[in-house]
């Protein structure tokens, strides 16, 4: 893709963070130092009552990647499915309140022929207590990525990634999550909804569409 190979690794410990649980995106070409990466995140919590029934959780997140305060959880997904996310639920997944790009502050691995991104989300605990407070006896919570290259300012691939967390019980302290990739390949813009939250996170950079 864009002169160089796209790999995406799950499970993956790379020297900059050894944890087990990250997943790393990687291109590697020639023109790796105007290849950028720019990830957008939404997040579900769902309980499961005694009688199967599904109860997102209706609340707000606020994390060190936050642009303008925090952002809503995802309603409408159940024990099996997923919600559907609107504009108020995506969040830019960055940690840089200047640059959007992933690499700006979180951890990353750039060389001359490559740029990595490595990524270790968590399952957001405090909620999914809530969850159990309200009535859930298990949790599901999950995290939806969606990642972009930008060739200087123009987008050229698209990977999602979900990652789900799975708590039996109020006891379960630390599940150790399922990754899965939804789908990845060449892209050419931003879809509507993240371009809308994009632009308005980091007006400055609102020539990337």
């Amino acid at each position: 893709m864009d002169g160089g190979t796209i790999t995406l690794r799950t499970g993956a410990q790379e020297d900059i963070d050894a944890h087990p649980d990250n997943f790393t995106i990687q291109y590697k070409g020639t023109d790796a130092p105007n290849q950028h990466w720019l990830q957008f995140i939404h997040r579900e919590i769902i309980g499961i009552h005694d009688d199967g029934s599904s109860h997102p959780v209706d609340d707000s997140l606020s994390t060190s990647g936050t642009r303008g305060g925090s952002y809503r959880l995802t309603l409408g997904g159940t024990k099996s499915a997923n919600g559907t996310p609107g504009v108020a639920n995506y969040n830019t997944d960055s940690a840089d309140g200047s640059n959007p790009f992933y690499e700006a502050a979180f951890s990353a691995n750039r060389t001359a022929d490559s740029t990595t991104i490595i990524d270790l989300p968590g399952a957001m605990k405090p909620k999914v207590d809530a969850a159990f407070a309200a009535g859930a006896k298990s949790v599901v919570s999950r995290a939806h990525f969606d990642t972009y290259l930008v060739h200087t300012d123009a987008v050229t691939y698209h990977m999602q990634v979900s990652v789900e967390w799975n708590f039996a019980s109020s006891a379960t302290v630390d599940p150790r999550p399922t990754m899965k990739t939804e789908g990845g390949g060449a892209a050419t813009q931003l879809p509507d909804l993240i371009r809308q939250k994009f632009h308005a996170q980091y007006p400055a950079f609102n020539f990337v569409k």
